[in-house]
């Protein structure tokens, strides 16, 4: 999902991440912030973060924050 968001594959990304979207894993802030990417969307950005702090992933939430329109 990084690298797909990494290079900007949105078509991609609304095609693959959905089916691995699942509530409660580990996964799931890295299929947020990718389609957050996707969809421009940036209270699934937000959601990403807030999962990434309670897991203690500061860099990955940190990192997630510069997708956000206008930072």
């Amino acid at each position: 999902m990084n690298a797909l968001v990494a290079l900007e594959r949105r078509a991609q990304i609304e095609d693959e991440v959905p089916a691995i979207l699942k509530p409660n894993t580990y996964i799931e802030p890295f299929a947020l912030r990718a389609l957050g990417f996707a969809h421009e969307d940036n209270e699934l950005i937000g959601q990403a973060i807030k999962q990434f702090e309670a897991m203690g992933l500061e860099w990955h939430a940190s990192e997630t924050r510069k997708l956000i329109a206008g930072t």
